[in-house]
Parts: structure tokens; sequence; C-alpha cells
């Protein structure tokens, strides 16, 4: 296994939200120093490097300027962003387009921040939310998906089947009991429904 993909993989354990913490334009969003912040102690003690480079950018007048009259320019790049496990240099790498506006030099900062966050959130699969009540919300809803799929019961049909079918080769529920949920009501119904296709 190439070692990088492991420490990306390391990472994701560790880190899997960021609070969006900053207002643009009207709309929420995570920030990079959030981001960074956030993720900068999995990322040490992981040993994984991030290089972002510039690849090509261009810069031109938006036509707006400050009430002082200082224009504003659009600063457009294009990123390769590195991801390197310190232990052996493997590395992989994605592009990430920015755009940047600013009326002063701030807009090439600006975008390779933009880039660089953006790409820790994508190859770390970092999940973004307004809140932690809606976080702790969406949080419980999983928990209970995850928990129906491990409950045998006639609605879940596929785990329903497998259970039968494991009930059939060794004439008893202990397998199924090992690695799901069944209440007793419906052991008595599955093993009255196997006991009726076998006649």
């Amino acid at each position: 296994m190439i070692l990088i993909y492991e420490k990306i993989n390391n990472v994701r354990k560790l880190v899997d939200y960021v609070k969006k913490d900053a207002t643009v334009q009207g709309y929420k969003a995570v920030s990079h120093d959030a981001v960074t912040g956030m993720i900068r102690e999995a990322l040490v003690s992981e040993g994984v490097l991030v290089f972002p480079s510039l690849i090509v950018s261009e810069d031109h007048a938006t036509g707006q300027s400050t009430k002082s009259g200082a224009q504003f320019h659009r600063y457009k790049a294009l990123y390769e962003v590195k991801f390197v496990a310190a232990e052996d240099a493997s590395e992989v790498s994605i592009n990430v387009e920015a755009h940047a506006d600013d009326h002063g030099d701030k807009a090439p900062g600006k975008a390779l921040s933009y880039a660089t966050k953006y790409a820790m959130l994508k190859v770390f699969s970092i999940e973004t939310g307004e809140d932690d009540e809606s976080r702790q919300d969406s949080a419980k809803s999983k928990a209970a998906i995850q928990a129906q799929a491990r409950v045998v019961c006639p609605e879940n049909k596929d785990l329903w089947g497998r259970a039968k079918a494991a009930f059939n080769k060794d004439g008893n529920l202990d397998n199924v009991k090992a690695h799901a949920t069944i209440s007793e009501e419906h052991a008595d119904q599955l093993i009255e429904e196997v006991s009726l296709e076998q006649l």
C-alpha cells in the first residue's frame, strides 16, 4: 500500500467536522484558519505535509472601486496542492482553481488560502456545518440508520434473508445474534418461517 493513502485515511478518522465560522458575501463559510486549526494536530501526528504551488494565474480589473477610488482586481489562479507522507515521500495531489477580489495586494494570498483550504476539506472528506446542534441531530440520525441496518426484522429484507439462511445452515441463531440484533418475537417468527419453508 502507498503510505500516503493510509496516512490520509488516518487523518480522516481523526477529523471529520469543522464548524462554519465566517460570513462571506452574506453566506456562512468555513475559514482557512478554522480548517488549519482543526486539522493541524492530526497532520503533525500522522506526518502529512501539505504543499500548495501555483500553476498559472491571471489578474484583471473588475470595473468596481472603493469609495476612495481604489480599483478592485480579480485574481484567478490554478494551484496544485500536494499531500506528502514525511516518512517515505509518497504523495498525492489535486488541482484547485481559486479566485479572489481585492483593491490592494492581498488577492494572491486569499486565493492561495482558499485553494489550500478547499483541497484539505475534499481530500480529508471533512464535513462543514453552521452549528453544532444540527451536527448532533445529523449524528443521531446516522446512528439510528446504522442501528436499524443491524436489526433483524421482516422489514429489513436483506438481513432477514441472510438470518434465515444462517439459521437454516446452523440450526440456531447464535451467529446471527453475534452480529446483529433480533427480538424474541422476530426470532420465533423467523424460525417458524424457516420451518414452513422446509415442509
